[in-house]
Order: C-alpha cells, then sequence, then structure tokens
C-alpha cells in the first residue's frame, strides 16, 4: 500500500467510535491475526470471508484490532485488505462509526489521493438491486458527504437516479447535489415548480455563487417564493451577486410579521458572514418567538466570530 493510501487507512482507525465493549467477532479476529505469520494462507482466507460475510459486524472489529496489535504481517494485511475492498466506504456511512462532521473530513482527505472518491460513494448507494430497495438513511447521509467535495459533472448520472425516489428528504438533497454540480440553471428554474419547498431552496441554495442574466431572473423568482425558506436561500444568491441590493431586501424579511420567514431572514444574515447584520441579528436575538431568538444567536456569534 502506498503511504499515502496507509495514512488515510490510519485516520480511520484512530477517528473511528468504538464501543466500549468488543463484539463476539473480535475474538475470532485477534486470533486470526495472531496465527497470521505461522498459518499464513489460511488465515488471509479466513480473514477475507469474514469482511465479506459480515461487512457492517466486521469493520469496528478490524478497527479494534488494529488498535490494540498494529504491528505484523497480519495488521499490514487487514489494512491493505480494508483499503483493497473499499470497506472503508462503509464505514463514512456509518453514523455509529463516525459522526457526520468527522465523515466529510475523512472523505475530503480521502478525495486529495483519490478524485473519483464521490463517484464510488454514491454509487455504493445502489447495492441493492432494485432503485427503490436503497437504504434511505444511508442515502441522505452519502449525498451530504459528497455535497461537500470538489463538485465535478461525473456524479450527474448516479444523482439523477435519486431525484424521483419517493422520499421527499432525499429527493431534495439529490436536486441540491445535481444543480451544484451541473450548475444547470434552467433545470433549476423547472424546480421551482416542485411541491415540496425543500426541493425549491435546495435548488436555489446549491447555485449560490453563480451569476449571470438567467440566474439574476431565477433569484428574483424565487424571492416570490411563498415558502420562508426558498426567499432567504433567493436572497443569499442575490447578495452574492448584488450586495447591498439584497441586503436591504433581507433587512425588510427581518421585520415580517411571520415568524419564520424572521427566523429565516437571520439565517441568510448568518450565511454572508457580513458584520453589517449584527445589529440586525441582535435585535432578533430579543424576538418574541424562542425560535427567532436561537436562530438569532447562533448567527450573530458566527457573523462576529467570522
Amino acid at each position: 500500500m502506498e503511504p499515502a493510501a496507509a495514512d488515510i487507512v490510519r485516520e480511520f482507525i484512530e477517528a473511528a467510535q468504538l464501543p466500549a465493549v468488543g463484539r463476539a467477532d473480535d475474538g475470532v479476529l485477534a486470533t486470526l491475526l495472531a496465527n497470521f505469520d505461522s498459518d499464513l494462507s489460511n488465515a488471509a482466507r479466513d480473514i477475507q470471508r469474514l469482511i465479506e460475510r459480515y461487512p457492517g459486524r466486521f469493520l469496528s472489529s478490524a478497527f479494534r484490532a488494529l488498535r490494540t496489535n498494529p504491528q505484523g504481517a497480519g495488521p499490514e494485511f487487514l489494512r491493505d485488505l480494508l483499503w483493497r475492498n473499499n470497506a472503508l466506504l462503509d464505514g463514512l456511512a456509518d453514523p455509529a462509526l463516525f459522526d457526520l462532521k468527522r465523515a466529510i473530513e475523512l472523505a475530503k482527505a480521502w478525495s486529495r489521493l483519490e478524485p473519483a472518491l464521490d463517484v464510488k460513494l454514491l454509487r455504493s448507494v445502489f447495492a441493492a438491486e432494485l432503485e427503490a430497495e436503497i437504504d434511505v438513511n444511508r442515502a441522505r447521509r452519502i449525498l451530504e458527504i459528497v455535497s461537500t467535495l470538489a463538485p465535478h459533472p461525473r456524479v450527474l448520472p448516479l444523482v439523477i437516479k435519486l431525484l424521483r425516489h419517493p422520499d421527499p428528504r432525499l429527493q431534495s438533497k439529490a436536486t441540491a447535489l445535481f444543480c451544484r454540480n451541473s450548475k444547470n440553471v434552467q433545470w433549476a428554474r423547472e424546480k421551482l415548480g416542485a411541491p415540496d419547498a425543500r426541493v425549491r431552496a435546495n435548488a436555489i441554495e446549491a447555485l449560490w455563487g453563480t451569476d449571470s442574466a438567467a440566474m439574476r431572473a431565477l433569484l428574483a423568482d424565487a424571492a416570490m417564493d411563498p415558502d420562508h425558506r426558498v426567499v432567504a436561500n433567493a436572497l443569499v444568491g442575490l447578495y452574492y451577486i448584488a450586495g447591498s441590493d439584497a441586503a436591504a431586501r433581507l433587512e425588510q424579511m427581518a421585520k415580517s410579521p411571520k415568524q419564520a420567514f424572521r427566523s429565516a431572514a437571520g439565517f441568510a444574515m448568518g450565511q454572508t458572514l457580513d458584520p453589517v447584520f449584527v445589529p440586525t441579528l441582535n435585535a432578533l436575538v430579543k424576538d418574541g418567538d424562542a425560535g427567532v431568538r436561537r436562530q438569532a444567536l447562533r448567527d450573530v456569534a458566527q457573523a462576529v466570530r467570522d
């Protein structure tokens, strides 16, 4: 295994959240590793069988074994096996092993060595023979991770398969990823007609930073949407393009009689990281609605810190 790959595997082993009490499988794997030198071919075969039969359970057992006994031919074989079999992909998808923030950090480090990691992750969503049988929670998490990696159109054929999935949250995340990687303003405009506000909001957010006449027209229309999240995302997009004009509209939104719109305005101001909004956010911290106050507290802290 090349040194860069070995470093990635080592990061996974060190970062994994392992339960205090090991699994029954731990003892089996530990024995195989201990006997590896004296019975190399049989031990290697049996370790490979373990990972094929119990992929979900195997990874935590492997991490525990490699923490306990990192030296020797057996552990070296095991680290190489984890890398070659792409078992680490399952680790990124498992919230019991890595929280989302840590999984994203690991994926970013891995993607520097393997630029097509985004495709590998998305392909792992479709392990079931039928798309309808995909693990929705796993798919959502993988889309979250892939959305933080460098955008590339190579992922689009796989993302397209999820755009019509019946789960609305999965569909909205797929929409965001499609827009981010395609930068297709016309396609995003079509999504403004989607009945689910999350789909509309995500389509707009994914295009933040894009500037064209078509994009400005799209954001202007989205800013008239009946949903607070869509409006807030549209105004953030306009802020990145037009600055002060959008800022004035966010200030106005923060005075809305509707709680959801005031809260969304606070969120949007926080996204801009512009200290000019701090006085308005300070006012929202004293809002009569608890939800608005909580959102404003998070956003004013972010604006001041950054």
